[in-house]
């Protein structure tokens, strides 16, 4: 089940508008009210199944396989000027959900969960999300331990938890499509690397591609491409 009103529509929602002027954040324009990241699954958009899309998916594995572990000279500039947007973003979600939502925020060595009801209910029960450490599985090329770690906690939060959606190939598309509509499109660009081009090649592959931080064809995730995506 997903968490519920409270933490769905006025956590997301809520985050908008606590620091949408500081940020220039704005629901891209274009998507449809009932598919924004507000909506919970009681809302009537529950029934038409987001699923995930083999050929589009084979498309950016294949771009990503592709890609250098660190941007080329030539693209270093923009990469570094998302990624840094979207840790300046990471920083003010993480912040929202510890200090307005009251939600604790734990790092943890192993994996903290057996399933994703069961970290749906530490957060509705117990107020609490666990994420496993980047210390544990590995250094991330261009942030740090802690920002990448953050990052872990806000997309299952935001992207996962309050929809009730698995992490499966199909869970994982309903959550970036969620949650990147929380990010200026400049963020975006780095947010897709970490998610729908990192779970897309970890289904071409069947297992964990390396770690890149290097930034997608726009195509992939502008706001255009968003608000046009048929999922």
């Amino acid at each position: 089940r997903a968490l519920g009103q409270d933490i769905s529509v006025q956590g997301a929602m809520g985050y908008i508008d606590s620091y949408g002027r500081a940020l220039d954040l704005r629901v891209p324009r274009g998507i449809k009210q009932q598919a924004r990241m507000g909506t919970t699954l009681e809302s009537p958009v529950a029934g038409r199944r987001t699923v995930f899309d083999p050929v589009r998916a084979e498309e950016i594995a294949r771009a990503y396989e592709a890609a250098p572990v660190k941007p080329s000279a030539k693209d270093r500039r923009a990469t570094h000027r998302s990624y840094r947007r979207f840790v300046k973003e990471l920083e003010a979600q993480y912040n929202y959900i510890v200090d307005d939502l009251g939600i604790e925020i734990i790092v943890q060595a192993a994996d903290p969960y057996s399933s994703p009801a069961d970290m749906m209910r530490d957060i509705r029960d117990n107020k609490t999300l666990r994420v496993m450490s980047t210390e544990t599985t590995g250094p991330h090329p261009h942030m740090s331990n802690r920002e990448n770690d953050m990052f872990r906690a806000v997309h299952d939060f935001f992207g996962h938890a309050g929809l009730g959606n698995t992490f499966d190939r199909h869970g994982e598309v309903v959550a970036y499509l969620k949650h990147s509509q929380m990010f200026s499109e400049l963020a975006r660009g780095a947010m897709f690397s970490e998610t729908m081009a990192q779970a897309s090649t970890l289904i071409r592959r069947n297992g964990f591609p390396p770690q890149k931080a290097v930034l997608m064809p726009k195509r992939f995730w502008s706001n255009d491409t968003l608000f046009n995506d048929p999922s």
